[in-house]
């Protein structure tokens, strides 16, 4: 018979076992430890799993079979089911785990990397992935066409966390408030103001705040803004002896780092205000949220600056096992990568699907599209005609994603012009005419691909 592979229990620091009774009594946002081992007993396939470990017995296939590829790496300790040491929930609470998770809008990528600090279930990144397109908020809060480009940072990284951070300000958003933002410069680690009041004496006053917990930098980097370069804030740098970076005007991207943060600010406002989300909360849970988020070399910014383990509020208090640290050298140069391409993809749109129009003139915080609409007639490669009449190009729409979308037999492909050669909508008169008179109209696009619109 095969060996059963047991892993060694999670343990802390202290070397108490964390799944004992000492933190069945901590509530974690609704999620308890025993909420979590009741369930797993009432769990079919859990249940299942527990069996076929103890007499390696795997007949239940339709069962047993997500499971059973990773058979090696399972065990049931302290009344829960495990792999290599990450809880697997009983299928009642994954919905409840995936709801507390998202509550800040984390996107797709670092929600997936929150999930798997702590929990494994099969199909979990699909889950996640499915969690967030459907999500309305973070829909709204999207770009038409998002690119992911990063500038080429003039500025070196330093060794050590604390060394030197990026500071900048973004707002005011709706409601008359500004975030002061200061961002580790080797870490990633964010520091947050929520202030109305962004004047150079209010912002020295709040970093003496952080500098007194954390110690006094070597250099700051800013932009150009009248907080940052009045003689005031000069004098506060010299009497500590911080160097000032200021970079050149007209050139955010110099500043890259806090740039970049500042739109994830922007992106998770819009997403928690949509949602109905307090300020203050939502704002709590979307810097906790990128906090807690690994980053390519598996660490979390939070782990990197203080250098200790990081619990966020949805993880129960389990312990942390040990991670792998080796990371393929690919995953490492993948941002490197990003740095040097822009990509710009395709856009699909049907008949009678719901899209969202781009609108004019929106509030910082407030969600830039509209709510979603029908089309209900195609009018060129470009242009839509919309249920309430209005016609829009394609730049200006945003496919809005069901939770379980039909489909359709007409698929239209509309391909990048640079040139603008082929983005000339066909007028109404003439579609109306082809299509009653059932003809199709073939047209030859820049890649040189026929499009047939009917």
């Amino acid at each position: 018979m095969e060996p059963l592979i047991w892993l060694p229990s999670l343990r802390s620091s202290a070397g108490a076992v964390n799944f004992e009774e000492d933190v069945e009594e901590k509530r974690v946002r609704g999620l308890r430890c025993d909420e979590v081992k009741e369930a797993t007993r009432h769990d079919e396939a859990i249940t299942a799993v527990r069996v076929a470990l103890t007499f390696n017995k795997w007949d239940r296939k339709e069962v047993l079979a997500p499971y059973q590829k990773v058979k090696r790496k399972l065990s049931y300790e302290n009344g829960l089911l495990s792999k290599d040491g990450k809880v697997v929930p009983p299928e009642s609470l994954r919905a409840k785990i995936l709801e507390e998770t998202h509550a800040g809008h984390p996107g797709i990528v670092r929600m997936k990397s929150l999930l798997r600090q702590t929990y494994w279930w099969p199909g979990i990144n699909k889950m996640a992935e499915q969690k967030c397109r459907e999500c309305g908020p973070c829909q709204k809060s999207q770009k038409s066409n998002p690119v992911s480009v990063m500038p080429e940072r003039r500025i070196p990284k330093p060794s050590q966390p604390g060394q030197q951070y990026a500071i900048d300000i973004t707002g005011p958003y709706f409601n008359g408030h500004s975030v002061v933002i200061l961002v580790d410069y080797n870490s990633r680690f964010p520091f947050y103001l929520d202030t109305i009041d962004t004047s150079t004496r209010q912002i020295t006053k709040w970093l003496d705040t952080v500098f007194q917990v954390q110690g006094l930098p070597q250099g700051l980097v800013s932009d150009n803004g009248p907080q940052f370069t009045s003689k005031e804030f000069e004098s506060y740098l010299d009497e500590r002896d911080i160097f000032h970076y200021t970079t050149p005007v007209y050139a955010p991207q110099e500043n890259g780092l806090v740039e970049r943060f500042n739109r994830y600010v922007k992106t998770g406002v819009q997403a928690f205000t949509s949602a109905g989300t307090e300020w203050n909360k939502g704002l709590d849970r979307l810097m906790v949220s990128y906090r807690a988020a690994p980053q390519e070399d598996q660490s979390s910014p939070a782990e990197k600056f203080n250098r200790r383990p990081y619990r966020a509020p949805w993880q129960p208090n389990l312990g942390r096992p040990q991670r792998r640290r080796h990371v393929p050298r690919w995953q490492l140069n993948h941002g490197k990568l990003f740095d040097d391409t822009i990509w710009t993809g395709f856009s699909v749109f049907k008949r009678g699907e719901k899209v969202m129009t781009k609108l004019q003139h929106v509030s910082k915080g407030k969600s830039p599209f509209s709510e979603p609409k029908e089309i209900i007639q195609v009018l060129g490669a470009y242009t839509f005609r919309l249920v309430d009449g209005s016609v829009w190009n394609a730049r200006n729409l945003k496919k809005w994603k069901e939770a379980e979308e039909e489909s359709d037999d007409q698929t239209y492909l509309l391909h990048d012009d640079p040139a603008g050669q082929f983005n000339q909508p066909t007028s109404t008169t003439a579609a109306g005419a082809s299509e009653r008179a059932g003809e199709t109209t073939p047209r030859l696009l820049p890649s040189g691909v026929f499009q047939v619109i009917l």
